[in-house]
């Protein structure tokens, strides 16, 4: 961890997809994490109440379709959350 790493403002403490106040470059930099685990295909999340909304992810790590077979399947899962830059 470098010195800059220590004063760089943190990311969004909540970021959604679907808010007209989205930025995708913000949101293409943010790695979150649940549980300390990295977290792939989030469409959603807020650090302090403590969920995300990701993808389904299927055993062979692909998204997963919802039932009609139409769609992604998403699910909200809840923890400790945890929002940082990606390492370039």
């Amino acid at each position: 961890m470098s010195l800059f790493d220590l004063f760089r403002p943190l990311p969004p403490a909540r970021q959604d997809v679907g808010d007209p106040r989205y930025d995708p470059r913000v949101g293409q930099r943010t790695e979150v994490l649940l549980d300390g685990e990295p977290q792939r295909h989030v469409i959603a999340y807020d650090r302090h109440a403590g969920w995300l909304t990701r993808a389904r992810v299927d055993a062979g790590g692909g998204m997963a379709l919802d039932d009609s077979r139409e769609g992604v399947a998403i699910e909200t899962v809840y923890g400790r959350v945890q929002a940082r830059w990606r390492r370039p």
